[in-house]
C-alpha cells in the first residue's frame, strides 16, 4: 500500500501570498477556506447591509415623526384638564354666590361642576387664612389647607398646579389646581382650588392607548412620571422642554432595565412660571415591536448573500472534511500508535487506500518514523534496564560497607571504657546507621532516587533506640504521609533528626529512662516541619555543643531554618522548617 516516498518538489507552482501565508501559521484549514470565500463576498454582502441601514434610518425618521404627531395630539387643548381646571376656576370666580362664599349658595354651584366634570373631583374657596369656606363637599367646610398654597409667591403670582398630593376630602391622589383671588382694591382674598382626579386621567390613558409596545404619561417638570397608560420600563427622564415655546419637534431615546430601548416625543401639557409644578405628556414607543416589521423587511437587503455565504460555508465544510480532514484524522490515529506502541505495534493501522496521493505519502513516512522509534526504544530499554541493575548493585553494596563500618565502629566501641571517646564512636556508630538505613529504603523501595517521608522517619524510632540513645515514637501527620524526598534531601533529613534527638537526650543527663523522645510533622502555610520534642529533661545549659552546630547547619544545607524551643520545665523541642516545595509529592514520582 505504501510505496517510496514521494519527490520533494523544490519550486511551487502558485505565487505566494504574503497575507494569506500569515494566515496560515495560525488557522485551520476549513478557516482559511472560509475566509477566502468570505473576502469575495464581502462587498456584497456590505452593499445590501447599506440598502438596508438606508431604509432604516428614513423608517426611523418617519416613525419619529409619528411620535410626534401622537403627543401633540393627546396633549390637545379639549384633553389637556389642567388648562381646563383654570378656565373653570376663572369662571367660578366671576359668580357672585360664589365669591359670597356661603355654603348653602356657593355649594350647590361647585357640586353642579363636579357631576358636570368629571375630570375633577372636588373645588373649594378658601379664606386668605387658608380655611374652607365653600366646598362641593359640605364636610371640608371649616377644614385648613395644609398645603403651602397661601405662600406670599401665590399672593402676587398667578394660576399654579400644585405636585400629585393625596386629597383628604376626595380620598385619593390629586394634582390641585390654584386660582388666587382678589379683591376690589387687588389685594389677596383667598383662593379657589379645583382636584384633578388622577385616577381619572390613568384611566384615560389607558382607554385610549392599549397597544403593548406604546406607553403614554404625565410626568411633572423633573421627568418622574404621575400618571401613565401602563407600567413605564424607566422612572425618570432627564430630557423635558424648559418652556411652552420650546422646539419639541425633536425625538429622544431612554433605556429600560430589560436593556430594551424606548423613542419618546414630549408635548408640554402645563409649563408653569409662578412657582409651581409644570406638567408634560410623554407619548413613547418600543423600538423593537414599533419598528420590528421595518426591521425584519430590511434584513431582507442582505438575505441572499447571507443565504449565498451559508451555502459556500456548507461546500467548503463538507468538501474539506471529506477530502484533506478526515485523512488528518487518520494521520493523527497512526502517530497517536506509532507515539504509545513506539512504533512496534502497527498491525492495525488505518488504510489509506483512498487517501488523496499528498496523505499517502504522509502515511508512508510516518511508517517509517514509527520504525525507527521502535529500533530507538529498543536500544533505550535495554540501556535502562542495565543502568538500573548497576544503581541497585550500587546502593546495596554502599549499604553492605555502612554495615560493615558500623560493625567495625561498634566492635571498637565496645573495647573501649566509658568516656567521651567511646560516646563519640557511637555517635559515629549511629550516623553510620542512619544512612545505611536510607540506602536500604531506597534499594527496597525499587525508586532507588526518593523515599516517603513516613518510611524514612520511622525506623528513626526503632533506630535510635537500638543504639541505647533514647526511645519515643512518629507521629505523621496523615495529609504529609504521602509526601516523598529525593536523595539529597533524604540523608540530611534523617541525620538532622539523629542530631536533633540526640541533642536533646544530652539534657537528659545521660539517664536512659529519663529521655523519651517524639517526631511530629506538620504543615504551616507553605511551610513544612519538622518537630523533635523530649520530656524529662535537665534545664539548658546553653552549651554550644556539637550536636547543636549539626541541627543548624543541617537545616540550612535543606534550605530551611532550625531553632531549639523550650516548651516547659522539663520539656524541649527542636523544629526544622522547610518550604513545601522541597518535598515533591507522590504523583511527582511518576
Amino acid at each position: 500500500m505504501f510505496g517510496k516516498p514521494a519527490p520533494r518538489r523544490t519550486a511551487s507552482l502558485v505565487a505566494p501570498l504574503p497575507l494569506l501565508d500569515r494566515m496560515t501559521r495560525r488557522s485551520s484549514i476549513r478557516g482559511i477556506l472560509l475566509f477566502i470565500m468570505l473576502v469575495s463576498l464581502l462587498p456584497l454582502v456590505l452593499l445590501s447591509t447599506w440598502q438596508g441601514i438606508a431604509r432604516l434610518q428614513r423608517d426611523r425618521s418617519a416613525g419619529s415623526g409619528q411620535l410626534l404627531e401622537s403627543a401633540m395630539m393627546t396633549s390637545a387643548s379639549e384633553r389637556n384638564v389642567i388648562a381646563g381646571a383654570r378656565a373653570i376656576l376663572g369662571v367660578l370666580a366671576t359668580i357672585p354666590d360664589v365669591r359670597a362664599r356661603e355654603q348653602a349658595t356657593c355649594g350647590p354651584i361647585l357640586q353642579e361642576t363636579v357631576r358636570r366634570y368629571p375630570a375633577y373631583s372636588h373645588f373649594s374657596i378658601a379664606r386668605p387664612d387658608g380655611t374652607l369656606a365653600c366646598a362641593s363637599d359640605p364636610s371640608a367646610v371649616g377644614m385648613t389647607m395644609k398645603e403651602p398654597i397661601l405662600s406670599k409667591q401665590l399672593q402676587t403670582s398667578g394660576f399654579l398646579v400644585t405636585a400629585p398630593i393625596w386629597g383628604e376630602i376626595s380620598n385619593r391622589p390629586i394634582l390641585r389646581a390654584v386660582l388666587p383671588l382678589r379683591a376690589a382694591d387687588g389685594e389677596f382674598d383667598g383662593v379657589i382650588t379645583a382636584s384633578i382626579d388622577l385616577a381619572w386621567i390613568e384611566r384615560l390613558l389607558s382607554e385610549q392607548h392599549r397597544l403593548d409596545n406604546v406607553a403614554v404619561a404625565l410626568v411633572d417638570g423633573a421627568g418622574r412620571p404621575v400618571v401613565s397608560s401602563r407600567q413605564l420600563p424607566w422612572k425618570q427622564l432627564d430630557i423635558l422642554p424648559k418652556n411652552a415655546d420650546a422646539n419639541n419637534d425633536e425625538v429622544f431615546t431612554v433605556a429600560g432595565p430589560d436593556g430594551r430601548d424606548w423613542s419618546y416625543a414630549v408635548a408640554p401639557l402645563h409649563i408653569d412660571t409662578e412657582g409651581g409644578e409644570s406638567f408634560h405628556i410623554v407619548y413613547a414607543a418600543a423600538q423593537p415591536f414599533r419598528f420590528g416589521s421595518d426591521w425584519w423587511f430590511a434584513a431582507g437587503y442582505f438575505l441572499l448573500p447571507l443565504l449565498a455565504l451559508v451555502l459556500a460555508s456548507a461546500a467548503i465544510w463538507y468538501g474539506a472534511n471529506r477530502a484533506i480532514l478526515r485523512w488528518i484524522a487518520e494521520l493523527g490515529t497512526l502517530a497517536g500508535r506509532i507515539g504509545n506502541s513506539g512504533g512496534s505495534d502497527l498491525r492495525r493501522r488505518p488504510s489509506f487506500a483512498n487517501a488523496p496521493m499528498e496523505m499517502r505519502d504522509f502515511a508512508a513516512d510516518l511508517l517509517r518514523m514509527g520504525n525507527s522509534i521502535a529500533e530507538r526504544d529498543h536500544r533505550l530499554r535495554q540501556s535502562v534496564e542495565t543502568q538500573t541493575a548497576v544503581a541497585r548493585e550500587l546502593h546495596h553494596r554502599v549499604r553492605n560497607n555502612l554495615q560493615v563500618m558500623g560493625s567495625f565502629l561498634s566492635l571498637q566501641a565496645a573495647r573501649m571504657p566509658a568516656g567521651q571517646a567511646r560516646v563519640a564512636l557511637d555517635e559515629a556508630q549511629l550516623r553510620v546507621a542512619t544512612l545505611a538505613m536510607v540506602n536500604g529504603l531506597l534499594y527496597a523501595d525499587g525508586e532507588l532516587t526518593t523515599v516517603s517521608v513516613s518510611d524514612l522517619l520511622e525506623p528513626l524510632e526503632e533506630l535510635l533506640a537500638s543504639h541505647g540513645r533514647c526511645r519515643g515514637e512518629v507521629i505523621v501527620d496523615p495529609d504529609l504521609a504521602p509526601q516523598v524526598v529525593d536523595l539529597d534531601r533524604a540523608v540530611p533529613l534523617s541525620l538532622w533528626v539523629v542530631e536533633a534527638a540526640v541533642c536533646l537526650f544530652e539534657r537528659a543527663g545521660g539517664d536512659e529512662d529519663a529521655g523519651t523522645f517524639r517526631i511530629h510533622i506538620t504543615s504551616e502555610d507553605d511551610m513544612i516541619c519538622f518537630v523533635v520534642t523530649a520530656h524529662g529533661l535537665l534545664p539548658d545549659s546553653g552549651r554550644d555543643s556539637l550536636h547543636r552546630r549539626l541541627v543548624i547547619a543541617i537545616a540550612h544545607q535543606l534550605g530551611g531554618r532550625s531553632r531549639i524551643d523550650d516548651v516547659g520545665p522539663d520539656k524541649g523541642q527542636i523544629v526544622l522548617s522547610m518550604p513545601l516545595d522541597k518535598v515533591m509529592t507522590v504523583e511527582a514520582r511518576g
